[in-house]
């Protein structure tokens, strides 16, 4: 952390790191997740991979090509000292915020799924919730994503205007006129999507905690009535259950990182954080 003269908190990360560190990674992830997208175009009409599993693992795997593929557009243009233009990062960097909301969301929700299709529902709420999965995840799917969209159309407006070079002084207050209304929206948004992927990354842990804590209720009966433990249906509860708990170790730090992104560029401008 840096302070200059004109009071700016600079947190910044060498190139080379940079660099290196973000196309390693990229390199590594691009190729798994083609692999993936094949694994889905195969699979396709099979019994296991019917709506809305196959949407939200599409929409997962999706978002996370595009973002890998900016992170090493991006790392690698900083790392062989490619200048951009102003416009053209604060673009990318926006659009990469809204990859990276979607991506968490829909790992958000296919934990849900997974839990419905673990734990068995006895509370009515969650009885109701299992018999209208596919309502409920389309209805949060449709909710987030135009939450997210409006968000995102407003940060790329306001960006655009705020590299307007106006020469004529009624456009430079025009400009200024647009740019007020446009940070008043971002300022006024900011609150609802904070506490949307507040209250989804809560119902994510506790979907992780109620499926972890049936397998182990389960497995404790199991030990108990001496059946076998390579039953195909715990088998594949188990697959569901470890899936949805390395989703939620890598995407809980990631949200989190978000969120203090979203609070440190909003609330505490002087602050700086660089690539």
């Amino acid at each position: 952390m840096v302070l200059n003269d004109s009071e700016v908190f600079s947190i910044a990360m060498s190139t080379f790191v940079f660099g290196a560190v973000n196309m390693s990674l990229s390199t590594v992830s691009i190729p798994l997740n083609l692999f993936d997208v094949f694994c889905l175009i195969i699979t396709q009409g099979s019994e296991w991979l019917k709506p809305p599993l196959n949407i939200l693992l599409g929409s997962l795997i999706g978002s996370n090509i595009v973002l890998h593929v900016f992170t090493f557009v991006l790392a690698l243009c900083e790392f062989i000292s490619i200048s951009l233009s102003e416009m053209f990062t604060g673009v990318a960097e926006v659009t990469m915020m809204y990859i990276m909301e979607i991506s968490i969301t829909s790992s958000i929700w296919l934990n849900v799924f997974y839990y419905c299709q673990v734990a068995p529902a006895q509370h009515p709420v969650f009885i109701w919730l299992k018999k209208n999965i596919r309502v409920f995840i389309y209805s949060a799917l449709i909710m987030d994503r135009l939450l997210f969209l409006f968000g995102f159309m407003a940060n790329l407006a306001y960006i655009i205007k705020e590299r307007q070079k106006d020469v004529r002084v009624m456009d430079a207050m025009q400009n200024r006129t647009s740019m007020d209304f446009l940070l008043n929206t971002l300022t006024s948004d900011f609150p609802l999507r904070l506490a949307y992927i507040s209250l989804s990354l809560c119902v994510m842990s506790a979907s992780i905690c109620a499926i972890v804590l049936h397998l182990w209720k389960h497995m404790q009966n199991m030990k108990e009535g001496s059946s076998s433990f390579s039953s195909p249906q715990l088998l594949s509860q188990l697959r569901s259950s470890l899936t949805g708990i390395i989703q939620a170790f890598l995407y809980l730090p990631c949200s989190a990182f978000m969120i203090a992104y979203k609070i440190i560029t909003l609330e505490f401008p002087e602050i700086q954080l660089e690539g």
